[in-house]
Order: structure tokens, then C-alpha cells, then sequence
């Protein structure tokens, strides 16, 4: 298997006769090989080797002063997987496998005025072994499936264990009962250092763990859930809990005081999802509501809880298909609650290691207005052949023009003037948006 992807950008600035043009590039490939053998009908194995590389390249040419800016980021994953599968009998089955792999991760920053080149890359191994066993009772009314997985880091001699189990439970005629559990951690994560970054296009870059100031980042959750399913009625409603540990300031995009510190803390979420559908012959259609609460703890910082940048307090959602013949229309509803953003005070700017400061509120105590779209969408099957399919999709994105804001920061219109005004900057989403595509399937 193989996959490769690419994205150019760029923009030009004028000035009088003056013109500079500035470049992101983006690019990602993906190979693979895999192998498989059926021992008996009892016993599996499987085998696959996979590399993947991305690489992403700016350069920034500054218009007012003949600055030039060289930014890379590049990520190398080489991973190889052996699995096994088991049969014991026809409710029982073994599931297990050893996986190695090996992240790269590389950055690089070149400026011509002031002269600076930094250039940082770690590389770390894991080794993973893991269990999992499969368990269903011949009638499905019970199926359970639990394992462990310890991933081993050499570069830091440490061992993590990573227990998980998910159990579905059917408790009387169509009502039945979901219970999961997991721990989880992660050793690559992005980065924000400066809102300019990569043009201000692309702004995160991937960094590797280093145990220290970028941890390991773990995390453990937990959900139940109860089910309906009958006469076409599906209904789900599902409570959660997640807390993450080991993620740091940098990497979660802060646009207030916080921009530019470095600490490292959590964050919990918990929450409510309800998902109701119901199918006719020719129609589907769906609600669905979500409720969250989701808090960072940073202990170094003042104060040390607040709102996650991300907090989505609720969520509804309602949707349906009509099918007949050979198209397929469909609509939907999305509201939802506005993000937090963090608003300036009413004190004057004051310096700060030399560079104009503002002072702001209490972190993500204000919220933005909330977001509200409406789409529609008709798609038309062409049976060319019996080998030969063709699909025309025309879809119709905000069909109401709404002006949703999508994000709220401010900054400083002169840094170098005390007195100098706060801008408000707003990013909006996309008003009414056509979409014709045509895909052929063979």
C-alpha cells in the first residue's frame, strides 16, 4: 500500500514596487506491507511493516525588512506488528501481538536577520506487547472483550501498563447495557510557539516526548451506556468521564496570558450523550444531544482552574435522508454552544521583559455566541456498468448565511507605543457554501 499527499500555499505582499512572496508546503506519504497466514482454523497470524513521512516547510519573506524566515517540521515513523488470533471454542478467542516502533521528529528554524538557526531532533523506540481476549455467549446477549497492552520506552526506561475493557450486556428484550474502560498514553504531541508560525497557517508543530518538560501524556476514561433498539428505534445515552494528565501549555493554543508560558498540567472532562434515530422504509432521521464539562488544572498558573479553550457546554444535532430511486437527499441542524475566550481588562498596557503586555481578565470566563448551521445535500447513483458506478453530489453548506464567530483573540496595534489601542480580532466561519463533486467507483 501506498499514499501520498501534498499541499502548496502561498501569498505575495506589495509594497510600492517592492513584492515578496512567502511559502508553506506540506507534504505526507504512507507505504506498507502486510502478510497473513491461517494456520489452521483455530489459528491466525499476521505480520506488516509500515513507514510514514511528513514534512512541513514554510519560508517567510517580510516585506518592511528583508527578513527571512526557514521553518521545517518533519516526523519519521517506522513500525513493524506481529498479531495472533486464537480460537479456543466458539465463544472464547485470544487476541495478542508484539509492536516496535521508532518516531523521528525534527526542527528546524533558519533567520537570516538577526543571523539564528536552531535545529532540535530526538528519536524514541517502543517496544509493546499486549492481550486481549474476546468473549460472547451464543445467544450475543453477553460479549466482553479485555486485554492489557505494556509499552516499553528504551530512551527512558520506563514501562507503562495500559489495562482496557468494554462489556455489552443485553438485560431484558431490547434494552441493553455498555460499560468501557481504558488507560491510554501518548509520546508525540503539537506544539504552538508563536501565533506567526509557518505563516500563521499552520501554527502547531509535532515535538517528541522528552519526560521532562514535554511528558509522556496519560490519560483514563471511563463510559456507560444504556441501549434501546426496536421496531427501527435506536436510542443510545451514554455518560463519560476522561481525565488527561501530562499536557502542556504550549500545545493547547492559548491566546491570553498564557501564551507564552510553559507548564505543564491536566484536564478532566465529563458528560452526557443521548442519541435518538428512527427508520422507515425510505427515511432516516436523528436528534442528538451532547453535554460536557471540560476544566485544565494548571498548578502554576493564577488560577490554576479554568475553562478548557475547547469546552463545548451542548450540543444538539438533528439530521434526516430521504432515498428514492437513485438519490439520496439529506439535511441538518448543528447548534452548539460558543467556545471560551478570555477578555482584556480595563488596565493600561505595562511592559513586560521589554515587550508591551496586555493584562487580561480571568482565563476563559467570557463565551462566544453560539453556532448555528443548517445544510443541505442531494446525491444521484449513475450505474454505468455492472463494474462501473458513478455518484453526483451537489451540497449546500449554511444554507442560512449564518455569521458564526469561531474564535476571539486581541493584540496590540503598535508594540512599541504604551498608549497604543487593543484590537479585537475575530475568526468567522464560512457563509453559504456551494460543493459539487463526482466521484467514479469500479
Amino acid at each position: 500500500n501506498f499514499l501520498a499527499l501534498e499541499n502548496h500555499f502561498e501569498y505575495t505582499e506589495r509594497l510600492s514596487d517592492v513584492q515578496e512572496t512567502s511559502t508553506l508546503k506540506q507534504k505526507s506519504e504512507v507505504a506498507g506491507v502486510s502478510w497473513e497466514r491461517q494456520w489452521s482454523n483455530r489459528f491466525i497470524t499476521d505480520a506488516s511493516a509500515t513507514v510514514s513521512h511528513y514534512l512541513l516547510l514554510a519560508e517567510k519573506q517580510d516585506i518592511l525588512t528583508t527578513q527571512e524566515i526557514n521553518q521545517e517540521n518533519e516526523v519519521l515513523d517506522l513500525s513493524a506488528k506481529l498479531n495472533t488470533r486464537l480460537q479456543f471454542s466458539d465463544k472464547l478467542q485470544l487476541h495478542s501481538g508484539y509492536h516496535f516502533s521508532e518516531v523521528g521528529i525534527a526542527n528546524t528554524q533558519d533567520i537570516n536577520l538577526p543571523r539564528f538557526r536552531d535545529f532540535e531532533k530526538n528519536v524514541l523506540r517502543s517496544h509493546i506487547v499486549y492481550g486481549n481476549v474476546l468473549y460472547a455467549s451464543l445467544n450475543k446477549k453477553t460479549r466482553i472483550n479485555g486485554g492489557i497492552r505494556a509499552n516499553y520506552f528504551e530512551k527512558f526506561d520506563e514501562l507503562l501498563i495500559e489495562p482496557r475493557v468494554h462489556l455489552y450486556q443485553e438485560i431484558a428484550d431490547n434494552f441493553a447495557l455498555e460499560l468501557a474502560g481504558e488507560f491510554k498514553n501518548q509520546t508525540i504531541t503539537q506544539r504552538i510557539d508563536l501565533q506567526s508560525d509557518f505563516l500563521g497557517v499552520e501554527k502547531r508543530r509535532w515535538v517528541l516526548t522528552d519526560n521532562e518538560s514535554v511528558p509522556i501524556k496519560k490519560s483514563k476514561q471511563g463510559s456507560l451506556g444504556f441501549l434501546y433498539n426496536k421496531s427501527g428505534w435506536f436510542i443510545n445515552t451514554e455518560g463519560f468521564y476522561k481525565e488527561v494528565t501530562g499536557i502542556t501549555s504550549k500545545s493547547q493554543g492559548f491566546q491570553n496570558q498564557f501564551q507564552f508560558s510553559k507548564s505543564v498540567g491536566d484536564y478532566t472532562v465529563k458528560g452526557l450523550e443521548v442519541l435518538i434515530n428512527k427508520k422507515w422504509q425510505r427515511i432516516s432521521g436523528w436528534v442528538s444531544y451532547g453535554y460536557s464539562k471540560n476544566d485544565y488544572t494548571f498548578h502554576e498558573f493564577t488560577p490554576s482552574n479554568f475553562s478548557n479553550n475547547v469546552d463545548i457546554t451542548h450540543i444538539v444535532t438533528l439530521a434526516g435522508t430521504y432515498e428514492i430511486n437513485h438519490f439520496k437527499f439529506a439535511t441538518g441542524f448543528n447548534w452548539r454552544t460558543g467556545k471560551p475566550y478570555t477578555l482584556p481588562s480595563q488596565e493600561p498596557l505595562i511592559f513586560n521583559d521589554g515587550a508591551l503586555t496586555i493584562i487580561y481578565k480571568n482565563p476563559n470566563e467570557e463565551r462566544l455566541p453560539d453556532y448555528l448551521r443548517v445544510d443541505f445535500s442531494v446525491e444521484y447513483l449513475w450505474e454505468i456498468s455492472e463494474k462501473v458506478d458513478a455518484t453526483f453530489n451537489l451540497a449546500l453548506l449554511n444554507l442560512t448565511n449564518q455569521k458564526n464567530i469561531l474564535n476571539r483573540r486581541y493584540s496590540i496595534n503598535d508594540e512599541t507605543d504604551i498608549n497604543s489601542e487593543i484590537n479585537q480580532i475575530e475568526e468567522h466561519s464560512l457563509g453559504f457554501t456551494p460543493n459539487f463533486s463526482v466521484q467514479i467507483l469500479f
